[in-house]
């Protein structure tokens, strides 16, 4: 049994550890804060190609999508050229791609936490562009797919005319989920056949890649992003139930954020530039990109790949 002295000394231990206690938990948050602090803030953009008149890549214009700045009250009217204008060397530019059956709320929504994954670890601010596609659910599945495989052509044509407008020596980094990935590759093997002479640094990230996974071997339809990349991060999972269905849309082969490359890759030198990465134990059975998100060891991967030197 406690005498009333024990009491009092016990209360008198716990009045000085509780302050204490609050020293040391505001000298650890402290430097975190004046980093976050000196760092400065990043600038997140929206994309919008979902009132795009064009259904043929050949026709799609630039003017005819919309941009405005995410979570900016008094955020101006800017045309995508002038969009382009607005990065600069100093400062990294990531886009993020988001995947199928993505309502335009919800576009925003998912560019978000990929911002709120990425400022973990980034040294810099930096600008963040959310690249929002027609994917809107349509209620019968095999049409939703197949429509939207094709829609990811004209999205890959208009993604590289954008990425064309931007000064050649802003480090861009380019981020990918599912048919975002798709679009990804379409856009960079587009700017390798346009023959720019300028050298780009670009960096990609490919989450359920849905793409055939021989796309990217010589004379396949992405070839040419190899050549434009400088290095890429590619994510495997073998359990993606969405992704065992590929061959529903492509009629032949499987998904390569299924399979990986070709065993038989006849990529070369090119194969030196991919980071591959088997990740079923961490996403298991999920086609969900917040499964990606809440994996601790794949968001150090890409923050990594995204903001570290070669």
């Amino acid at each position: 049994m406690l005498s009333f002295r024990s009491i009092n000394q016990q209360f008198d231990l716990h009045r000085w550890l509780l302050p204490l206690c609050g020293w040391f938990i505001v000298i650890a948050w402290l430097p975190r804060a004046l980093a976050a602090e000196d760092r400065g803030k990043d600038r997140i953009w929206l994309i919008d190609t979902r009132s795009s008149l064009s259904s043929e890549c050949e026709d799609c214009k630039l003017r005819e999508v919309s941009v405005c700045e995410v979570a900016t009250e008094s955020s101006p009217q800017l045309t995508p050229s002038q969009l382009a204008t607005q990065f600069s060397p100093q400062r990294t530019l990531l886009f993020f791609v988001h995947g199928n059956r993505i309502p335009p709320e919800r576009a925003v929504e998912r560019g978000l936490a990929v911002h709120q994954m990425l400022v973990k670890d980034s040294p810099a601010p930096f600008d963040l562009v959310l690249w929002s596609w027609p994917s809107a659910k349509i209620r019968r599945p095999l049409i939703d797919v197949r429509e939207k495989a094709a829609r990811t052509q004209r999205e890959a044509c208009l993604l590289s005319k954008f990425i064309s407008t931007v000064d050649s020596r802003v480090r861009l980094r380019m981020i990918g989920y599912s048919f975002g990935s798709r679009i990804i590759t379409g856009a960079l093997h587009r700017l390798h056949r346009k023959k720019e002479k300028v050298q780009r640094d670009i960096r990609g990230v490919l989450l359920a890649a849905a793409l055939s996974h021989d796309w990217l071997e010589p004379k396949r339809q992405h070839a040419g992003a190899m050549h434009q990349l400088d290095r890429m991060l590619l994510f495997v999972n073998p359990c993606d139930p969405v992704l065992r269905r590929f061959r529903v849309i492509s009629g032949r082969g499987y998904a390569l954020g299924y399979v990986g490359l070709p065993s038989d890759t006849k990529l070369g030198p090119l194969l030196k530039k991919v980071q591959s990465h088997d990740v079923q134990n961490e996403v298991g059975r999920s086609h969900s990109l917040l499964r990606y998100l809440d994996a601790p060891g794949i968001t150090q991967l890409i923050r990594s790949h995204v903001f570290n030197g070669k």
